[in-house]
């Protein structure tokens, strides 16, 4: 006997952010840069770099641009990735970066609600 199919999401509770949402600002760049990297993943021209050559700039594209996390160049007095996740991502063999919520300042303020902490490991 089939079993009924839920929703992942309660429609009762989406309606009110829905509703609330806006398109972010940045959103025709965002575009062009994921569809820069869809094409470069997606045609094999990626495959002609080693990993850790591509990490600091899909993180700093993905993950600053289009997702809008911070570095510390970008805004010292509140950051969402660590100084050393790039640095670390050009040296390991296996790529892994922290992308976390640290502060350089004595209190934490508070954070972006559309932020999350992320940890990218394997192949990109």
């Amino acid at each position: 006997m089939p079993v009924e199919a839920k929703p992942l999401f309660r429609p009762d509770s989406l309606r009110p952010h829905l509703q609330a949402f806006a398109w972010p600002a940045n959103l025709p760049e965002s575009k062009v840069i994921l569809a820069k990297w869809a094409t470069m993943l997606s045609t094999g021209r990626a495959d002609k770099f080693k990993e850790q050559e591509l990490l600091p700039d899909f993180l700093t594209d993905v993950f600053c641009h289009v997702l809008g996390y911070t570095r510390p160049a970008d805004n010292p007095a509140r950051f969402t990735i660590p100084p050393d996740s790039q640095s670390r991502a050009r040296n390991m063999s296996r790529s892994m970066a922290n992308l976390r919520t640290p502060f350089s300042g004595t209190s934490a303020p508070a954070l972006n609600s559309s932020l999350s902490p992320w940890k990218v490991r394997g192949r990109l």
